[in-house]
Order: C-alpha cells, then structure tokens, then sequence
C-alpha cells in the first residue's frame, strides 16, 4: 500500500469511529427524552363530590404522596389508568437518581361531608402511563415499569372517587368534626392518627375534556 493511502486509512479510521460512537449516544439521549413527564396543559377541572346520602361521607390521603388528592382514578381517552407516581418517583426521577431517598408521607387529611355537600376537587390536566423505560436511561438500577405523566389531550375522561361512612382519629381535638360529620357543607383536618372507617363508597362521571371542564361524581 502506498506510504500516502497507508497514512490517510490510519487518520481516517479514528474519525469515522468517533461519529458512529458520537451518534449511538445522541440517539440514546434522544430516546430517554421521551419518558421525561410532560406538563398541563389548559384548563383546569373541578371535579365535585357531592353526597347526596342521608349521613356525611369521609374522604381521605395521605399528603405528600398522591397528586390527585381525594381523587382514586383517572381514566384517559386512551385506557391509561395508571396512577400518580408515590412521592413523585417517575421515569424522569429515575434517570436522575440512582438510588431511593427517605421520605414519607406527610399526614393523613380527612374531609367530611355533610348530607347534600360538596367537597370540591382540582385536576391538572394530566394522565399517567405506565412505561417499560428502556435499562440504558436508568441513572442506576432499572426500575420497570416507571410512571410517566402525559399531556391531557381531547377525549372522554372517566373520573373515580371513594368515600367511607365513618371516620376515626379524632379523640383530643378541640374540633371533632372531621371525624363526627358537619352539620353542613364540609370540614377537614390533618393529622397521622386519622383514618377513614366504615364501609367503602365507590362513584365516577365521566367529562369530554376540554368541551367541559366541571364533573359531578355523586355518592347515593
């Protein structure tokens, strides 16, 4: 091989190696970028609890753990049911964090409703997916599936809320309401020794977002 092709192979072999590695890594990237969580998007929506039983209704969370509050269930118009990620360990805070911080919940709020109240929920119009990630974009130990929040987009949603006939937890406070019912409309306490009792309640309505932006869930 002449002296003078023999030098270019050898200056040209590095080079091209350098752009096949280079673009392996921007693919990657590109792809993990895809799991990252996606913010709201228009308008809010006011989801209403409303009791219309003879007695008051409770309803419970753990603050600190769950966005959706008192709300148990988004349905998105693409059957997605997957719930919030617990203290917001997504697939994005995966890529992030290779291991778990300590954390815990907060304390439980408990809400009671009286007969013919209502207890008034915000939902940021997102969903949750749930995602097989692929193992490269875990910062450490892969974590499948992960949570990934999505857009709303337009469609039908189905929202679902829970309630309990009692509640427990209360002894000592100087305003047993949350725990004994209001006499009307709502009240609400925060504490780790309160808990909902009873017997469960399930209700859900559906709403064609962003046509409407208000839902009634109703407890009968």
């Amino acid at each position: 091989m002449p002296s003078l092709i023999r030098s270019w192979f050898h200056l040209a072999a590095p080079i091209a190696l350098l752009v096949v590695v280079t673009g392996c890594d921007e693919d990657s990237s590109l792809d993990c970028n895809s799991y990252l969580d996606e913010s709201p998007s228009g308008s809010h929506v006011t989801v209403q609890l409303i009791n219309q039983r003879a007695e008051p209704i409770f309803f419970s969370h753990w603050e600190g753990c769950s966005s959706w509050g008192d709300l148990a269930g988004v349905e998105a118009p693409d059957g997605s049911t997957a719930e919030p990620p617990t203290f917001g360990f997504s697939c994005e805070f995966w890529q992030d964090h290779d291991t778990m911080p300590a954390v815990g919940c907060e304390a439980v709020s408990l809400t009671a409703v009286a007969p013919g109240g209502t207890h008034q929920v915000d939902w940021a119009p997102v969903y949750y997916q749930t995602q097989e990630m692929p193992e490269s974009c875990f910062a450490g130990e892969v974590r499948n599936p992960c949570i990934q929040a999505r857009t709303a987009t337009a469609g039908t949603y189905t929202f679902s809320a829970v309630a309990h006939t009692a509640a427990e937890g209360c002894d000592g406070m100087e305003d047993p309401c949350p725990c004994e019912g209001p006499a009307q409309d709502t009240c609400s306490a925060s504490g780790m020794l309160l808990s909902p009792a009873g017997d469960l309640l399930n209700a859900s309505a559906t709403l064609d977002y962003p046509t409407a932006t208000e839902v009634d869930i109703i407890f009968q």
